[in-house]
């Protein structure tokens, strides 16, 4: 049962990181700069930093959002990952989303081509510039 159990809630693949370049400014509404204390999310991970910096940050390929504060002025920007999958990858994440893949992939006669030639696990961008304006 325990075999079952860990074969269900296996996921299927890992996908893989990237490491970002990230240049964070954070700006007054006047466009003066300040130093500010900002933290980094994506979908697989978070840092905090003293803004305005220049930081590498590893994720999977995905938006980024900026949350910054500086004394009682606060401010958020961020980044939009140009999504170019079909979505079949997004919900089936188990050991059955494994097979699923594998049994596609041997009864379709161009799936492993299809598979080979497909670039969606790439990052459109590695370099980002995301300006933060506290108010």
């Amino acid at each position: 049962m325990l075999c079952i159990m860990i074969f269900l809630s296996s996921c299927a693949s890992t996908p893989q990181t990237y490491n970002m370049q990230i240049n964070i400014s954070t700006v007054d509404i006047n466009d003066i700069s300040l130093d500010a204390i900002c933290t980094i999310y994506s979908s697989s991970n978070r840092k905090d930093v003293m803004a305005p910096i220049q930081t590498s940050f590893t994720s999977e390929c995905s938006s980024l959002n900026v949350i910054c504060k500086s004394g009682n002025l606060e401010g958020q920007s961020g980044y939009i990952e140009d999504s170019q999958s079909s979505g079949t990858d997004a919900v089936i994440n188990t050991g059955i989303g494994y097979i699923f893949n594998r049994a596609i992939d041997s009864v379709t006669p161009m799936g492993q081509i299809l598979n080979f030639f497909d670039k969606n696990d790439e990052c459109s961008d590695l370099n980002h510039e995301i300006k933060v304006v506290l108010e």
